[in-house]
């Protein structure tokens, strides 16, 4: 059985941990809800809370949705920015009072530095989420601190399910251990959606990670890196969100003929395949530039 819980932890110094083998044993989730059919309607839909309504609206019992990683430095606004405002308000009203995402770092840690933001809405320094969100989060700054903000306004509660640390987390990527990460996040999640669902069988949980996690079918081979393909169709709903800017830095096998040719001029453009939706988000009509590297974002 998973845990959340844990004694207080100290105040954060950077370390890199060793790593141990890493676990790749499935982890089991107890249901009490019933099984539930999503009633989602594709096509067009003229706002992202329209949109996002519409998905967020079913009791299914896991709630996957995914994102297109923003990596550069530019204005661009990542996903988890523009869609921050507008879930967290739709899952308080539709009791959806958890999210993991793989945007904040796994462990006790961060939990308590979550709660000393909800107090005083601002990052403290020398923080682990003061080092995480400049050291590993800079590129989705503001999506990052969009999410923490809105959870807050909304009371809901953030679990990270990425590397426990910036130091570890930096130290893989140098490393070119991408695949690590990948199933260390996977992994993390399942852990997190495990303890959430043996506190409360009949719980409504949401998850928010990169869209290679939440895969109902996996390509061949990522098997390892997709934690979709473990619930029932249904009990799981997978959604993938979309920004037209960042398709071009997705690999082409992640990409249907479907998803290229339904990139919406304005609006948003759903499509569905039994319990696996995708919204996909219009080009921004701002233009995009480099961010300094030497400063902080400016958040909406």
């Amino acid at each position: 059985m998973a845990t959340l819980s844990g004694a207080c932890a100290a105040p954060y110094k950077k370390t890199v941990a060793p790593r141990a083998n890493l676990d790749t044993t499935i982890v089991t989730v107890s249901y009490s809800a019933p099984p539930t059919v999503p009633q989602i309607t594709p096509g067009h839909y003229e706002s992202l809370v329209a949109a996002l309504e519409a998905v967020m609206a079913t009791r299914t019992p896991i709630i996957a949705l995914g994102e297109i990683h923003k990596f550069d430095n530019t204005s661009l606004p990542s996903t988890a920015e523009l869609v921050a405002g507008e879930l967290f308000p739709i899952m308080k009203k539709h009791g959806r009072r958890t999210l993991a995402t793989e945007l904040l770092p796994f462990g006790l840690q961060n939990n308590q530095a979550v709660a000393e933001f909800n107090r005083t809405r601002t990052v403290q320094p020398g923080s682990l989420l003061d080092h995480w969100l400049n050291e590993v989060m800079l590129p989705d700054y503001c999506g990052t601190l969009g999410m923490l903000n809105a959870a807050a306004d909304n009371g809901i509660t953030l679990y990270g399910t990425n590397i426990s640390t910036p130091e570890e987390y930096l130290a893989l990527r140098m490393a070119g251990r991408e695949d690590e990460l990948s199933m260390t996040v996977n992994r993390n999640t399942l852990t997190v959606i495990s303890a959430l669902r043996d506190q409360d069988s009949t719980s409504l949980i949401t998850t928010y990670n990169g869209a290679r996690h939440n895969n109902v079918i996996p390509l061949t081979g990522e098997e390892a890196h997709s934690f979709g393909q473990l619930f029932p169709a249904d009990r799981y709903l997978e959604i993938d969100i979309l920004l037209a800017e960042l398709l071009p830095t997705v690999p082409g096998k992640y990409l249907t003929e479907e998803i290229r040719g339904s990139i919406p001029a304005t609006g948003i453009t759903l499509l569905r395949q039994e319990n696996r939706v995708t919204i996909i988000l219009p080009k921004s009509d701002q233009p995009v530039s480099p961010r300094p590297a030497s400063s902080l974002p400016v958040c909406r």
